[in-house]
């Protein structure tokens, strides 16, 4: 799934992320999960399983750039 430009993300906890391309919008919480499945993907039975999900979690300790 390509969001493009029209994402309007943020890192800030509560704040909304829109996409109008694929008509959805979510306020998460600092952890979550999200799926979004592609109807024009591939099925196995009745269940698609081309798609994207994104897990959020917060982490004990900082990153280093390197």
């Amino acid at each position: 799934m390509s969001t493009g430009s029209s994402v309007s993300p943020s890192n800030i906890p509560g704040k909304t992320c829109t996409n109008a391309q694929y008509k959805f919008s979510i306020t998460p919480d600092p952890l979550f999960d999200i799926s979004f499945a592609n109807a024009n993907g591939t099925k196995v039975g009745a269940r698609y399983v081309d798609g994207v999900q994104v897990s959020v979690h917060k982490l004990t300790g900082a990153l280093r750039p390197s």
